[in-house]
């Protein structure tokens, strides 16, 4: 959405795809702006453009880690240990941080 244009957004982050490990992202951004929908699908675009490892937020519904050699993983939030969120703002980033400090460890 802060693009001018979807095409230049596809592009510019097409090019940068072949050099990218790990991917973390939404299935809403996906969904917007590539139009695609299915976990799978999203995984195999992805993988096909040089990702190695992508990490699928999917709101309610946890995550979907892929490995380009196609190991999966579908990660769910314990019910337990949920924490209602009152504004949504960063939790997209505190979710990459700890993901980040996860990888580094």
């Amino acid at each position: 959405a802060l693009w001018p244009r979807q095409e230049e957004a596809i592009d510019t982050i097409g090019r940068i795809l072949a050099h990218t490990d790990v991917l973390s992202t939404s299935l809403l951004d996906v969904k917007l702006l590539l139009g695609l929908e299915q976990p799978g699908h999203i995984l195999e675009y992805f993988h096909r453009k040089g990702v190695r490892w992508l990490v699928l937020r999917l709101g309610a519904d946890g995550c979907l880690l892929g490995h380009v050699t196609g190991a999966q993983h579908h990660l769910q939030w314990l019910p337990d240990q949920a924490v209602p969120v009152k504004h949504p703002i960063g939790v997209g980033d505190a979710f990459n941080a700890g993901l980040l400090h996860a990888l580094l460890q």
